[in-house]
């Protein structure tokens, strides 16, 4: 009986042990994880864009907004073609409506124009100057001196107390300094040509506009599917506010525009003056 009792408290004390060891490498593991976890976070941060400012913008996107940017001023010289193709041949609503889609492309370009002189590219910063620029920023708003020290009472008196000398000094004339104006990152305007004004009929013309209009969809969604991927939320959010639905219409009102064209053409090519006088009030 006493073998029995020793061999049974001699194995309880064995699975006590290898219970033990289970249980501190559970621990173990879930310690190693957690800081493979935090040092990738903290190497993705280091590495995001200015540590998730909103102003910073990878160059991948910066380029595809600069593309889109070029485009649209390339469809606003398209659709100005298309109105001079109509004033020619007196169909004034028609130029008219071309006329003002024009204006309304070129409102496109100068708005992405407008977005990336807003932008930041990422790289323009280090992480050092970051980490210098963050440093001074808490210094100002904490009140401490270089050295890290807060201030007396007697420094804080001295710093209401107006020093006339240095007041003197201000006021007198100082050398000017050299001064360098930012310049604008890597902002191309690379309109490409030429933009004929040679068409067949208005057929022709408000195809070459779906067309275009299509087209531009296209581009727009790759530059959303990019800022999903680099998870560039700002340039998701002026894409999803604004262009998207805006592309919408376009493409919508200019399927009903040579919609109605083919209709009418049909019935021959002097029925398309009917058209032309309601399509200023068409949508756009």
């Amino acid at each position: 009986i006493s073998r029995r009792i020793f061999r049974t408290s001699g194995n309880a004390r064995v699975r006590a042990t290898d219970l033990g060891k289970s249980r501190l490498l559970y621990i173990w593991s879930i310690f190693v994880l957690i800081l493979t976890t935090s040092s990738n976070a903290d190497a993705l941060i280091s590495s995001s864009m200015w540590r998730g400012s909103s102003t910073a913008i990878s160059r991948r996107i910066f380029k595809l907004l600069n593309d889109q940017g070029n485009r649209e001023f390339e469809n606003s010289l398209t659709y100005t073609a298309f109105s001079h193709w109509f004033d020619y041949n007196e169909l004034p609503g028609s130029a008219s409506w071309c006329k003002t889609q024009a204006q309304e492309e070129r409102g496109h370009a100068l708005k992405i124009l407008e977005h990336l002189s807003s932008r930041r590219i990422e790289d323009d910063v280090t992480g050092s100057e970051w980490e210098t620029q963050e440093a001074e920023r808490l210094q100002n708003v904490r009140g401490t001196n270089s050295n890290g020290d807060v201030p007396t009472e007697s420094s804080e008196a001295s710093e209401r107390e107006p020093d006339l000398g240095k007041l003197r000094s201000e006021a007198a004339p100082q050398k000017s300094k050299t001064f360098h104006w930012e310049q604008v990152p890597n902002i191309v305007l690379d309109v490409k040509g030429p933009f004929t004004t040679t068409f067949s009929d208005p057929i022709a013309i408000w195809r070459k506009a779906l067309e275009q209009e299509r087209y531009n969809s296209r581009k727009i969604f790759q530059i959303m599917a990019a800022a999903r991927e680099t998870q560039d939320y700002v340039t998701e959010s002026l894409l999803m506010s604004y262009y998207i639905p805006e592309q919408l219409g376009e493409e919508k009102a200019v399927e009903e525009v040579l919609s109605n064209t083919l209709l009418v053409m049909k019935r021959g090519p002097e029925f398309y003056y009917e058209l032309d006088r309601s399509l200023p009030s068409k949508p756009h």
